[in-house]
Parts: structure tokens; C-alpha cells; sequence
């Protein structure tokens, strides 16, 4: 984005008196447009003729605030729900219906290619859905969208029941018409589906975490869990350790305080998006940023603590392009790796010469310790974390 001020603008005097502050704007939508009930009895009877559906939980879903429908609605029915990762999550506390991420580089567990039904809700078909293509999704199996973007209803794939709805409106619908049809649930089917993902997800959530030193991306996301309360605003920047954040700590929620780069996975953001985050709520946010996508923006540094903008910045370091070394050396082994990795940096002397409060850990217990010194400081917090290389996949 830039923005240009101009310069009449930059020179004009303003009375003090004169200046409003105005309330964070939320995003939401504001009209509430109900769905078409006949396209609503459509997609509850593909409900009600199905055995194996998953439903996909997007970013339309937090902007339309449909977070207690879609509990309401997973809870009641035993519905399996991911969210495509980079997307906005509703999912506040832990939920078992909540199976976490899905098109992370990280992979996946196999419940969307076992799926015989599949509503997207609010979200877009890409390449997080394997643009809903085999082997992804099966040809055979039936799509619902829900979306309230009229572009986003056929764009992909060709839908058996496209509604036109505020999500949050057209969930409540959908629940209503599935109370009516006498819908059973899919508890087996959900309880199938968790056990694909406590295979998949069982190395990094039941196996113990490697030796300590040097410290991994599975430490640094295990300390970070006990701070991260339901009003953390937590931010996710970078590669690899951002797969180990979907991977492990959205395994059962992913709330609306969590923020991430987007679809286009652009990194960079972490910094000017912390200070965004702390000038817009009252508690420090927490980011968690590889080096990589640290040193992008690292001179926003200087001006976070210009303005006084306490936020905590835990940054995992492994002198590396990390999810690039991961593809290379999945790809031609680890000779083929090639311009990924990069020289070592004095991140608390950066930090220090910025204005800022620099730490250096080396342990998962440094690492808590840091955590909390941190949420207490009154300015800019950046925690050094070496690390040994490799994502989750790895």
C-alpha cells in the first residue's frame, strides 16, 4: 500500500481541541441478508443423504461474526470444520469439531479426499483446497457455497448449491431446516475423522519434543501456549515457524485474535502488523516471526519505539530462508540447497540500537522467562530464539 499525504495536508495547522479520537471501527457486515429457504432445503438434503461431509470455515465467517453459529451448528450435528490456512479463524477455545488447517505446506490429515460432501463457507477455492480438484476432493462428492460475494460462489468450481447469504445468517437457516429434517449427526464419522487427524498430527502433539539444545520450532510454539490467553491478539509471520504455529497450536481452535499474512502468504508484515495491532487494543500483542520474514521490515523497529509501542516479537532464527531450504531439500536433497541461507545477526544489539529491548534465549524455560519480561516492558520487546532448522514436514 502507499499512501501519499499531501503536502498542504502535512503543513496545515490543527487546534488541539479540534481532535476527535474515534473508536477502532470492527469489521463486520452490516446487512444481514437471509438466504433462499428453497436453496436452504437444497443443501440440507445433500446433509441428510450424506455420511461423510466436512465443512470449510473461511474468512467470510469472521467478517459476518458467525463464530456461535458455526459451534452451534458443528456442535449440534458432530460436523467436521478446517479452516484454510492464512484465513481468519472463529474458532475461539478448543472445540473437537475443529480439525485445524488445511493446505499448509506442512500437509494435512486425509479427511477433504474422504469427504462426500463439502461446504465452503466463506472461504475461496484455491490452492489451500487443491483448488477442489482430485486428489484433494473426489469428483464425486457434492459442494455446497455459502458465501456472501456473488463472485465467490462459482469461482473454482461449479457448486450443486450456491447460496447467496450473510454466512452467519445462512448457518442459522441451514440448522433450523437440518432440526426439522430430523438430521442424526455424523458422529462416527466425526470420530473417523479425528482419528485421521490425531495420525496426522500425533508426532508434534503426542510425541515428546526433541532434546532442547538446540531449541526447534516445537519448542518455541510449546512455550508459547500458556500466553496465549482468548484475548491475545497473536500475530504469525514467516515460513516454517508459522507451520509450526498451524500445526500445533490451531490443532483444536484458531480464534479471531489470531492474524496471519493472508492468502498470498506474503511475509514481512509481522512488524508494522504488531504495531497496527497494539495502536488498535489496549494489551501488548505477541508476534512470532522467522528471521527471514523479520528482517524485511526490521527498521519498523525504530519507529515502534518512537511512538511508544510496546508490543513482544519472539523470533525464531535458524540463519535460514527456512521453508525454502525445507522445499530444496525435499526436492535434490540437501546438496541442492542453493541462496537460502544467510549469515548470523546480532538481533539484541539490532534491537538495542533501535530503541528497543533485545533478550537472547537458548531454552524453553529462558524462552518463558523472556515471555513475561516482555508483557511487562513499556517498550518493544524482540526475543532471540537460535534455532535448529526444519518445519513440521521435516
Amino acid at each position: 500500500v502507499h499512501l501519499t499525504v499531501p503536502l498542504n495536508v502535512l503543513e496545515a495547522d490543527v487546534p488541539e481541541g479540534s481532535i476527535r479520537w474515534l473508536r477502532q471501527p470492527r469489521a463486520v457486515v452490516s446487512q444481514r441478508a437471509a438466504a433462499d429457504p428453497d436453496l436452504i432445503r437444497d443443501a440440507a438434503q445433500l446433509l441428510l443423504r450424506s455420511k461423510r461431509p466436512v465443512l470449510v470455515a473461511g474468512t467470510g465467517l469472521f467478517y459476518a461474526q458467525a463464530g456461535p453459529e458455526l459451534a452451534a451448528f458443528a456442535g449440534r450435528y458432530c460436523l467436521p470444520v478446517v479452516t484454510p490456512i492464512w484465513d481468519r479463524g472463529v474458532v475461539e477455545g478448543p472445540q473437537d469439531w475443529f480439525l485445524g488447517v488445511i493446505g499448509a505446506a506442512s500437509g494435512q490429515a486425509p479427511l477433504l479426499p474422504a469427504a462426500d460432501l463439502v461446504i465452503i463457507a466463506g472461504a475461496q477455492v484455491d490452492y489451500r483446497l487443491g483448488y477442489a480438484q482430485p486428489p484433494t476432493i473426489q469428483r464425486e462428492a457434492r459442494i455446497i457455497r455459502i458465501s456472501a460475494v456473488p463472485e465467490e460462489l462459482r469461482q473454482g468450481v461449479e457448486p450443486d448449491v450456491a447460496i447467496l447469504a450473510d454466512p452467519r445468517s445462512a448457518l442459522r437457516q441451514l440448522a433450523a431446516e437440518c432440526e426439522r429434517l430430523g438430521l442424526p449427526g455424523f458422529a462416527p464419522w466425526l470420530a473417523e475423522a479425528q482419528e485421521r487427524d490425531r495420525e496426522f498430527r500425533k508426532r508434534w502433539l503426542l510425541d515428546p519434543a526433541p532434546p532442547p539444545r538446540p531449541m526447534t520450532g516445537r519448542h518455541i510454539v510449546d512455550a508459547l501456549r500458556p500466553f496465549l490467553r482468548p484475548d491475545t491478539i497473536f500475530l504469525i509471520d514467516g515460513g516454517n515457524i508459522g507451520q509450526w504455529a498451524h500445526m500445533v497450536l490451531a490443532a483444536r481452535r484458531y480464534p479471531s485474535t489470531w492474524l496471519t499474512c493472508g492468502a498470498s502468504a506474503v511475509v514481512g508484515w509481522g512488524l508494522p502488523g504488531a504495531m497496527g495491532a497494539r495502536l488498535a487494543y489496549p494489551d501488548k500483542p505477541i508476534l512470532l516471526s522467522g528471521d527471514g520474514a523479520f528482517t524485511f521490515t526490521v527498521a519498523e523497529l525504530e519507529r515502534a519505539a518512537a511512538h511508544e509501542l510496546p508490543f513482544v516479537v519472539v523470533l525464531a532464527d535458524d540463519c535460514a530462508w527456512g521453508i525454502v531450504v525445507s522445499g530444496q531439500c525435499q526436492a535434490y536433497g540437501e546438496e541442492g540447497v542453493v541462496c537460502s541461507r544467510t549469515g548470523p545477526i546480532d538481533y539484541v544489539r539490532l534491537a538495542e540500537a533501535c530503541g528497543c529491548i533485545g533478550i537472547h534465549v537458548e531454552s524453553p524455560a529462558e524462552l518463558a522467562a523472556a515471555l513475561e519480561q516482555g508483557l511487562q516492558a513499556t517498550r518493544p520487546v524482540v526475543i532471540h530464539v537460535p534455532i535448529a532448522g526444519g518445519g513440521p514436514a521435516d
